[in-house]
């Protein structure tokens, strides 16, 4: 995209989302209804979040999209650092150069030299030619803007490629541990019965809650992976620089492919130390979501090999074990807050994926922030 101008006559919203996937995925969706509301080009750099990578590098904006959207380029850094109607004011001609701190007690970014949030009120029409938005939180707004992406053909064909051994009837358990904690020990204790017999693929941010599966898991449960997790000492995989970053995302999303085409995903509330009042981990509540949702998991997979796509998605049979109906009913008894709450988002985050002749007027206000999250 050599010489990159802006076009005098558009108008622009340069998103930069920062946090773990999941609160990468909410910014996005809150600055594409913005731009689609008061039509502006949308451009997303990606590369200061937990994914490190371009957007484009990862992603291709289907039809659907409803706006014009392109990844940030290097190309583009002269045209946006000479602009002159920006907002906010402050970082006029610094766009490509000026750093941030996270303000714990207000849970936003601001700019380091100014102290200036790097926010906008999603509800008014700014009249600056070039907004900037770099801010995190989470919430289930993801699935929306997933659900108008796919993966380009590599990270699609790496995916799939993790994937393949997989067979169409495991079940899965999803465990955050790292700056949000989960008891885990507990729950894998308590999903001992609800597991035993089955193949069960084991994904988290922790090395230990991964290990300790199989020394509390029943000895007749297969235990599954299709990545390797690091032990980083308790330091988020999205915050971490020791690892390779394509490697690192094609991991994560591999995980979270992986844990949507499960027969059933287990999770559970996080153990204190958050701030988010669902209690449920993003991620988790993410791949629940697409869990529910399969047709988008399709469309993400698209440009993959379809002999491997087709195999992931072959229907499991139930399970009509006695014994294994008790121990779900019981599970479903000791989780039911959990449960309730991933069943309420995944209605919301459905309605909210809904085009807006669907369900009429949308709103689009400000995403309420937390700490940067997965």
């Amino acid at each position: 995209m050599a010489d990159f101008k802006l076009d005098l006559n558009r108008t622009y919203l340069l998103c930069r989302p920062r946090g773990g996937f999941n609160d990468v995925m909410v910014q996005i969706e809150k600055c594409r209804l913005y731009a689609i509301k008061f039509n502006r080009v949308l451009i997303i750099d990606t590369t200061r979040s937990g994914m490190k990578l371009p957007f484009q590098d990862v992603f291709t904006a289907q039809d659907s999209f409803g706006c014009e959207v392109l990844g940030w380029t290097s190309e583009m850094i002269p045209a946006f650092d000479e602009a002159t109607s920006v907002y906010p004011s402050e970082i006029c001609h610094r766009v490509s150069s000026y750093a941030t701190n996270w303000v714990p007690q207000h849970k936003y970014f601001v700019d380091t030299e100014t102290g200036r949030e790097l926010n906008f009120d999603a509800a008014i029409d700014h009249s600056e030619q070039v907004i900037v938005y770099e801010q995190a939180g989470g919430g289930p707004a993801s699935f929306a803007a997933l659900d108008r992406l796919s993966f380009v053909p590599k990270f699609a064909r790496l995916i799939t490629n993790n994937l393949r051994h997989l067979n169409a009837n495991f079940d899965a358990v999803h465990i955050r541990h790292s700056d949000y904690k989960t008891d885990f020990a507990t729950f894998l204790t308590r999903l001992r019965p609800v597991l035993r017999g089955r193949q069960v693929l084991i994904c988290s941010d922790s090395a230990d809650a991964i290990s300790s599966a199989s020394k509390i898991l029943h000895p007749t449960t297969t235990l599954l992976s299709v990545t390797e997790t690091p032990d980083l000492g308790g330091v988020p995989l999205h915050s971490t620089d020791e690892l390779d970053a394509t490697e690192a995302l094609v991991d994560l999303l591999s995980d979270l492919i992986a844990l949507s085409l499960s027969r059933r995903l287990f999770f559970t509330s996080l153990s204190g130390g958050h701030t988010d009042d669902l209690r449920i981990s993003g991620f988790s509540l993410l791949a629940f979501i697409l869990n529910k949702n399969p047709d988008t998991v399709r469309r993400l997979l698209a440009a993959g090999d379809p002999a491997e796509i087709d195999w992931q998605f072959a229907k499991a049979t139930r399970d009509s074990s006695v014994t294994r109906r008790f121990h779900l009913i019981n599970y479903f008894r000791w989780n039911r807050r959990v449960i309730t709450q991933a069943y309420s988002r995944n209605r919301r985050a459905k309605r909210q994926s809904a085009p807006p002749e669907q369900v009429g007027a949308r709103y689009v206000g400000n995403t309420s922030n937390t700490a940067p999250t997965n």
